[in-house]
């Protein structure tokens, strides 16, 4: 008896001494530290490295913690391609992690992406539900090179607005006609821009302004 209850000591003892070690070694919070693994995957675009991101933000602590830094932000958008789901998912992703000007770099992407392609853009948003407002803002904001070209705005719109009238998909037809709408209607607003400034659209833009 003596001898069970000398093992018995040891094991008591032995739990005491090595569960907070396991406790700490099972913690989120340890796994998590979602600035080092946003940093992993902006470098390789893993689908690994993706999924361990999303778990981790649903860590309050350690999403609470995390802030997309410029530099973070500048490697995202310069990476980010619509031939690479990843990446292309880690920018529709940032648009929830950032605010004000960098917010409006993250739409403008993504607004770029859009037209590159319009079935993969469709079907992304219409599985996140981006609608209204949102979506509108994704596939009206134009790159800063257009800042003093209402001509250029208006092409580019146009632009855009062929590329989703080519898809045929009926699954995705209620989405393309909403973003539809939303071009037509920022297409409205440059050309009046262009009536108000007295400018005549050259022939190389492609637009019909009477």
């Amino acid at each position: 008896m003596a001898v069970i209850r000398d093992k018995l000591t040891i094991l008591i003892a032995a739990f005491v001494i090595f569960a907070p070690t396991v406790s700490l070694a099972s913690s989120p919070g340890d796994e998590c530290i979602l600035g080092s693994i946003y940093d992993q995957l902006l470098s390789d675009f893993d689908r690994e490295t993706y999924e361990t991101f999303q778990r981790c933000l649903l860590d309050e602590t350690a999403s609470q913690a995390f802030n997309i830094t410029n530099e973070q932000l500048h490697l995202l958008l310069e990476s980010a391609r619509a031939d690479n789901l990843v990446s292309y998912n880690t920018l529709f992703d940032a648009v929830g992690m950032t605010g004000g000007g960098n917010m409006e770099d993250v739409l403008r992407k993504i607004g770029e992406l859009a037209a590159d392609d319009p079935v993969l853009f469709l079907s992304t948003v219409k599985k996140r539900q981006i609608r209204g407002k949102s979506l509108q803002n994704m596939v009206v904001m134009l790159p800063l090179s257009y800042v003093d070209d209402p001509e250029g705005k208006a092409a580019e719109i146009l632009r855009r607005k062929a590329k989703f009238q080519s898809v045929e998909d009926v699954e995705l037809r209620s989405t393309r006609d909403e973003i539809i709408v939303y071009l037509e209607k920022s297409y409205e607003f440059y050309k009046g821009v262009l009536k108000e400034e007295g400018s005549k659209p050259s022939s190389s833009s492609g637009l019909a302004i009477p």
